[in-house]
């Protein structure tokens, strides 16, 4: 079903779900897809998650030039540009600050892996701790896609989270599984019983077998915002 959509329409789409599901902040949070021209379409600055469409999408170059659109970037255009340049296999990055997750990175615990939402993480979290602060510049984006290496989320400690994935569908529902599975691990406490790392990564690649999976979760959050009006 996502095949009917522009790229520009998937990111305004992604930036809706993400905030329909409890990841808003203000007008802050971004999402970016990369094409194969290698333009990144991404969430303007100025805008709330819920407010973008897909007009509202700009493309930019890697030297941050804004190429169409007329709205600017955000500040933390770093973060993308160089978890692109550092990850070929990754075609969508998300940066949204959710609460739960908030939380968990001030703890400076793991992810624990107690239900079927973490389970697309296991092993596959870093944790981004050189600074709290916006990551505005190349030298702090370089450090936090070298933290990232070659998993698909990160922590920011007392900030947020990122997501680094191959679809925009994929990194949509990572973003939703992190932000649950830290709650529960939140809600559970430090005394709850995990699946264990290798059984997880075992669920993970049986579940990653089903033909559609992301996609279909994907299409069933689209059809969620027609329904709530997003």
């Amino acid at each position: 079903m996502s095949e009917q959509y522009s790229l520009a329409a998937k990111v305004a789409l992604a930036c809706r779900i993400v905030v329909m599901e409890g990841q808003d902040d203000f007008s802050l949070g971004h999402i970016s897809a990369l094409d194969e021209d290698g333009l990144i379409w991404m969430k303007p600055s100025g805008l709330g998650l819920e407010e973008v469409r897909e007009e509202d999408i700009i493309a930019l170059n890697f030297k941050g030039e804004v190429v169409k659109g007329t709205r600017k970037p955000h500040n933390e255009l770093t973060i993308h540009t160089e978890i692109y340049k550092a990850r070929p296999d990754v075609k969508c990055v998300i940066h949204t600050h959710p609460f739960h997750a908030i939380a968990l990175s001030t703890l400076e615990r793991p992810l624990a892996i107690l239900n079927h939402d973490g389970v697309p993480l296991a092993g596959e979290m870093a944790y981004f701790k050189e600074t709290p602060d916006l990551i505005t510049t190349e030298e702090e984006g370089k450090s936090l896609a070298q933290c990232l290496g070659s998993k698909r989320a990160a922590l920011l400690k007392n900030h947020g989270a990122v997501i680094a994935a191959p679809s925009v569908e994929a990194a949509t529902c990572w973003a939703l599984h992190l932000e649950k599975a830290a709650r529960m691990q939140l809600v559970a406490g430090p005394e709850a019983q995990e699946i264990g790392l290798e059984k997880a990564v075992e669920m993970r690649k049986s579940f990653e077998k089903m033909s559609g999976r992301y996609p279909g979760f994907f299409a069933y959050e689209v059809r969620k915002l027609a329904q709530k009006g997003y």
